[in-house]
């Protein structure tokens, strides 16, 4: 595994984690960073390819695996992750694949482009009565963060939401 650069500062719990979008790197936090790390233990970090974290990968990867994997090497557990655009879809990925892992999530814009796993279909669903859309894809007027077209890839459904 490449070695994914990360900043940590701050303590106390629970642990917050940084993913940045996929125009920036984790300098993207700069304005927030001294605020958030004198409440808390904050971590951010580059993926692969960006920032300071070379992309070098003889094998495929995912950022999904990076991410896992600096929390467990850091021996973190029921982080808080905090993910921006894309860093907010690779929030989501952590929190369906190793959910022992993420304590709580708070994703900003991230509303398209992730992958129709199993986990994840089951991950937006759930909470929603039979035959209704999930509370992710309700809302008034425009739905909510995520938009008609997002919630039928998401979720594999194919009418409107009630």
């Amino acid at each position: 595994m490449s070695e994914v650069y990360f900043q940590e500062a701050g303590s106390g719990d629970p642990v917050t984690v940084l993913l940045h979008s996929s125009t920036a790197d984790g300098r993207m936090w700069d304005p927030l960073w001294p605020a958030l790390t004198a409440r808390s233990r904050v971590i951010r970090l580059d993926f692969r390819g960006y920032g300071r974290t070379p992309y070098a990968s003889p094998v495929p990867y995912g950022d999904c695996g990076d991410v896992a994997a600096l929390l467990t090497r850091l021996g973190l557990t029921r982080v808080l992750l905090v993910g921006a655009s894309y860093g907010g879809q690779v929030a989501l990925e952590v929190a369906t694949a190793h959910p022992e892992l993420v304590g709580g999530l708070v994703l900003l814009d991230a509303g398209c482009g992730l992958p129709k796993t199993p986990d994840l279909r089951a991950f937006i669903i759930s909470g929603s009565a039979p035959g209704t859309w999930p509370r992710c894809c309700r809302g008034r007027g425009w739905w909510s963060w995520s938009g008609p077209v997002t919630c039928r890839a998401w979720s594999g459904r194919s009418r409107s939401p009630t």
